[in-house]
């Protein structure tokens, strides 16, 4: 951890280990002797460099980019097919840009990869600009939705943002709280959804539920 690099910034930890979460917020236990030796350490850096630190439990089937990192592969890319997209639509009108992409996943025409060799994007990296869209297309990696929630505040326009149906999700309540309209469930995801790397639809699809939501960018009052 280069404490000295995030020197008073605010640091969102997310994990599908409970322990893990509960001795941060904790600020400790007594269950392990190590965990607990590792998380004074870790508070001790916290508070000598003034950073903030937040610790919330992410179910391991959301983690998609630690887990596929952790086997030296790529973030999943979970594409919604066309039978799915056109009802969300045929609903809201069709976006101008997907913001997280790739030539093969992009559902319209325009969008932002995070791979910076393809020329057919229209940039690198979602998060690198501020968003100023009429109307957008948002499909991250469920791990990355703090982020993009706090991305839209400093957005213009109204986006179309696709996430896990997951009623304990802390980023629920703020994506509840910018809704422009009623959530779109998307059915039958074992035939609508498929992950680009195995083009095959992602495990345990059976129990994963998708919402888009419509919402609105800028700072919630």
């Amino acid at each position: 951890m280069n404490a000295e690099a995030l020197k008073n910034s605010h640091i969102l930890i997310q994990s599908d280990n409970r322990i893990l979460i509960a001795y941060i917020r904790k600020e400790g236990g007594t269950k392990s002797q190590g965990l607990l030796a590792l998380t004074f350490k870790l508070l001790h850096l916290t508070d000598r460099f003034g950073i903030t630190l937040l610790a919330h439990f992410l179910p391991g089937r959301y983690n998609t980019i630690a887990d596929r990192l952790s086997r030296g592969r790529q973030p999943a890319e979970w594409h919604l097919l066309r039978r799915a997209t056109a009802e969300v639509f045929q609903k809201w009108g069709y976006p101008e840009i997907d913001l997280f992409a790739t030539r093969e996943t992009a559902v319209v025409r325009n969008y932002v990869s995070i791979d910076c060799k393809d020329r057919l994007a229209n940039y690198t990296d979602a998060f690198s600009r501020p968003w100023k869209s009429h109307l957008a297309w948002v499909f991250p990696p469920p791990s990355l939705l703090p982020r993009v929630l706090t991305h839209l505040n400093s957005a213009t326009g109204v986006y179309l943002v696709v996430a896990p149906d997951w009623p304990r999700a802390f980023w629920l309540q703020d994506l509840k709280s910018r809704a422009l309209d009623h959530p779109h469930e998307i059915r039958n995801l074992s035939e609508t959804m498929i992950d680009f790397s195995t083009l095959q639809p992602p495990p345990q699809v059976q129990s994963l539920t998708l919402k888009v939501w419509k919402i609105g960018g800028g700072v919630l009052k």
